[in-house]
């Protein structure tokens, strides 16, 4: 009796083993598919306020380029004023790893404005304004630039009236880029922005 329940529990023991082996040189399923880490947030709406800015000139100089309140500093570096009221750079990218050009904003005291890049833009053209997005687009280009950036100036009453910041745009190529500003109680206006490349004229 002791015998034929030892050889039972054997065979039971045998019968176990197989089974696992068997379960186990079956699966053939792949394996889970590798997740890649998300990209850094640059979809999302950045905020940029008057702590990452400071005093900007109260007048519009040569080469600056007014959208409404908002104005892009110093983009016409051309020695000719372009024809047709549009700025332009007429020369290579030279900034931010050799992918766009440092282009400087400027906002009244106790206002704020969106800028950011149209859908049909997206892969082609970035914005560049802050420290993340510049470590992000020196290592993947014009894909690390952020695409859209809210500009919230000091409040009024500081000395210069107006606050700006520091940045620029990225691009894949040179081309007559378009770029959307939505300015605090004025109208949302798309403009070219001439990037090595001449933009037609307005209509």
């Amino acid at each position: 009796m002791t015998l034929g329940g030892s050889r039972w529990r054997s065979l039971a023991l045998s019968v176990c083993l197989l089974c696992a082996a068997i379960a186990a040189c079956g699966d053939e399923s792949p394996p889970a598919a590798q997740v890649p880490a998300a990209p850094a947030g640059n979809d999302a709406m950045v905020e940029v306020g008057c702590t990452q800015g400071g005093p900007s000139p109260e007048r519009t100089r040569r080469g600056d380029l007014p959208v409404g309140p908002f104005v892009l500093l110093g983009i016409d570096d051309s020695d000719v004023r372009p024809r047709h009221g549009h700025a332009g750079i007429d020369r290579p990218p030279d900034a931010f790893g050799g992918h766009g050009y440092k282009v400087p904003v400027s906002l009244p005291n106790g206002t704020s404005a969106v800028l950011s890049i149209p859908r049909f833009e997206r892969g082609r053209l970035g914005l560049v304004f802050t420290q993340q997005a510049q470590r992000r687009v020196l290592r993947d280009g014009v894909a690390g630039a952020d695409r859209a950036i809210r500009f919230t100036a000091c409040p009024r009453g500081r000395a210069s009236g107006r606050t700006g910041w520091p940045g620029g745009f990225v691009i894949d190529d040179p081309h007559c880029a378009t770029v959307t500003v939505n300015p605090g109680r004025s109208p949302t206006r798309n403009f070219g922005l001439p990037l090595d490349r001449a933009c037609p004229p307005p209509r």
